[in-house]
């Protein structure tokens, strides 16, 4: 046995032990001794790479120093290689739809649990996008677990990185990257959006304007009250700009009280074709209640909330503007309460005489309420809020 279990190595015979004992050397004795030694040695790693490994080879807290960089699957790869990310970087991308890439370290095949990452060579234009990497295949890259990527998820010179899930190159993250917050930009008034310099994507929070309140007819009685409903807010929504350019803005105005009839309805904000966000539906024009009844009479009724917005933008949030309130016939009249939008409240209600256009972005103005006392005339109610557009500008 050459060695013990334990990596030590003992010699079969003591030349000087059998000097003393009277024996002589014999061939035979060391013709064993010898074999024994030839067969210990032939179980030694050769650093010259002649033997292969048998068993897991046990470090004892020991490492191994002045490795090579891998160049092949199941080699051990460095410190070096891991921070470098040589198994995984695309260092070779090319495509913007059809992408193409290659790692120092080819696999052998895709396998699900296999990440990469790169360098993109610019936009992709369209939303079937597949990668291949070193020529195993391409594979269609998504995001969001299945969704197919929008027009401009990879940005020009954008660092990505994608995970096999054994069917697609799942885009990690989620898409397009968006670095840091460059500028914020509020737009108030129609006009046109400009990027600013060294920005490259960002979002664009575009709120509708909101309705006006519902007005009050004129009357001769004095025997009734009036209360128009509040309008609705306008909608709002939040598109995704993947890559930034000049942009038409229109700004919606709020919906004009109208004196005896409905109120106006909002116009809308739009962030050129991207997304265009309704304004709110204006209040509905006050019947005539008898104040003090037993019930409450509804003057003016509920709005409706506008629609959801439109266009070919990436809109990734929504919330349509809240209904506004109607008006009612207590004892005295309470005309109803401007619907609120994203950005907060609607012009609140009030007693006759009293209430409120659109306090924010997007809010509804309230009715009007009037005591027909020997008669009135007609009256209109308050006005909506304006929209606005903000956009957050990332580089």
């Amino acid at each position: 046995m050459p060695f013990n279990g334990a990596g030590q190595y003992s010699l079969i015979y003591n030349w000087q032990a059998d000097a003393a004992n009277g024996l002589n050397i014999s061939s035979s004795r060391m013709q064993g001794q010898e074999a024994d030694i030839a067969a210990a040695l032939s179980i030694c790693l050769t650093k010259d790479g002649q033997q292969q490994v048998a068993a897991n080879l046990q470090m004892g807290g020991f490492t191994l120093t002045n490795m090579a960089n891998a160049s092949a699957q199941k080699q051990p790869i460095s410190v070096q290689d891991f921070q470098n990310g040589t198994p995984t970087w695309l260092g070779t991308v090319t495509g913007t739809d059809t992408i193409t890439g290659a790692t120092n370290i080819a696999p052998a095949a895709y396998a699900r649990g296999q990440r990469f990452a790169g360098i993109t060579a610019g936009a992709n234009t369209t939303n079937a996008v597949t990668l291949n990497i070193n020529g195993l295949g391409a594979v269609p890259v998504v995001k969001n677990g299945s969704s197919a990527l929008a027009v401009g998820d990879l940005g020009a010179g954008q660092v990505f990185e994608v995970i096999y899930d054994g069917a697609n190159f799942q885009l990690s993250g989620g898409a397009g990257g968006h670095g840091a917050l460059i500028n914020v930009q509020l737009i108030t008034a129609t006009s046109t959006y400009t990027p600013t310099p060294g920005a490259t994507n960002g979002f664009a929070w575009v709120q509708g304007d909101g309705g006006a309140g519902g007005g009050t007819p004129a009357s001769v009685s004095a025997n009734y009250v009036l209360a128009g409903g509040g309008g609705s807010g306008g909608t709002f929504a939040i598109v995704r700009l993947p890559t930034l350019a000049s942009t038409a803005v229109t700004i919606g105005q709020g919906g004009v009280g109208v004196a005896g009839a409905n109120g106006g309805n909002g116009t809308g904000t739009s962030f050129g074709g991207l997304c265009i966000c309704p304004g709110g539906n204006g209040g509905f024009v006050s019947t005539t209640g008898v104040g003090g009844s037993a019930s409450p009479d509804v003057c003016g009724a509920v709005t409706t909330s506008p629609g959801n917005p439109t266009g070919t933008g990436d809109i990734v949030f929504v919330k349509r503007g809240e209904p506004g309130q109607p008006g009612l016939a207590l004892l005295n009249p309470y005309s109803g309460t401007g619907g609120n939008s994203f950005w907060g409240t609607g012009g609140p209600g009030g007693a006759a005489g009293n209430g409120s256009a659109g306090q924010n972005y997007g809010g509804a103005g309230s009715g009007c309420a009037r005591i027909a006392l020997g008669g009135v005339a007609a009256a209109a109610g308050f006005n909506g809020a304006q929209g606005a557009v903000l956009v957050f500008e990332y580089a």
